[in-house]
């Protein structure tokens, strides 16, 4: 009876090696060759995450572009030096003629005034080929206004003289600095990042139809990946590195700087060569 058992337990034991030789293989081969860059279409081919729901099919199969997707709430990440872009289409009754006057409102954004919109543009470099900082340029940029009687204003709905609409600029590794950007804006706005990665998020409240046609949301940026040893401007070439102070722990922009009679020191604005940061005081 015991060989009979050990004879068994020899039979099955080929049989469970072949199931998960046949499951290994099968997850291997079912792993996407896509680059962590890449959007991994359904059939088997590979598009930057860039091309994902930007109104163009650049999958055989249409895959990169689903009914009811959006740009929003997703991880980019890219190859060094190669320049994406990126757009937030503006609400789809800006694009058309003037309304009829409704019975009732017609909410644009979100599903009820408690619900605004909000898109969060999330930028990560991971290092090697992939890069180290990331540059993010605002080719087209009209949000919100800019009220500048509103500026020196204490009421908490005209935070920096930003009227409803914004986007906020974070860097999750630093101290939350807050502060709105909003208005108008075109050209060489270029934002560079002191770390690895930026979250950029569109504010938008749920506004009545209408509003939009005087002033339709645009929003397109550029963004690339850079090696920070690359980023000379900022930090200086190879061995002769520039010296940018010590920062100040749990501050958002403040230097200690030490020993500057021996060596020369840099002062620089946060982000330095890009765009100064909204809300913040550094002190050196």
């Amino acid at each position: 009876m015991e060989s009979f058992r050990g004879w068994c337990w020899a039979r099955e034991v080929p049989v469970l090696l072949m199931l998960l030789v046949a499951l290994v293989g099968g997850s291997l081969a079912s792993a996407s060759p896509c680059d962590i860059s890449e959007y991994s279409c359904d059939d088997g081919g590979c598009v930057s995450l860039s091309h994902f729901c930007d109104g163009v099919a650049h999958c055989t199969d249409y895959t990169d572009e689903p009914p009811g997707c959006s740009v929003c709430n997703r991880t980019f990440y890219g190859y060094v030096d190669h320049t994406y872009q990126l757009e937030v289409p503006a609400p789809p009754a800006s694009r058309a003629g003037l309304p009829q006057a409704p019975v009732r409102p017609h909410l644009l954004m979100g599903g009820s005034s408690s619900e605004p919109f909000r898109c969060i543009l999330t930028f990560t470099a991971i290092g090697r080929t992939h890069g180290d900082i990331i540059q993010i340029t605002f080719s087209e940029f009209h949000i919100g206004h800019f009220n500048v009687a509103a500026a020196d204003s204490s009421s908490g709905s005209r935070i920096g003289g930003c009227e409803g609409d914004h986007i906020s600029i974070e860097e999750p590794k630093l101290r939350v600095r807050g502060g709105r950007w909003c208005g108008e804006g075109s050209g060489l706005n270029v934002y560079y990042s002191e770390t690895d990665t930026v979250a950029v998020t569109l504010h938008a409240a749920s506004t009545i139809q209408g509003e939009y046609f005087d002033n339709p949301l645009k929003f397109k940026i550029k963004y690339k990946f850079l090696r920070r040893e690359r980023a000379i401007v900022r930090y200086g070439r190879g061995g002769t590195a520039k010296y940018r102070g010590e920062m100040v722990r749990n501050s958002a922009c403040s230097r200690v700087f030490q020993g500057c009679r021996a060596r020369q020191c840099r002062l620089q604005s946060p982000n330095f060569p890009g765009l100064y940061p909204r809300n913040v005081t550094c002190y050196y």
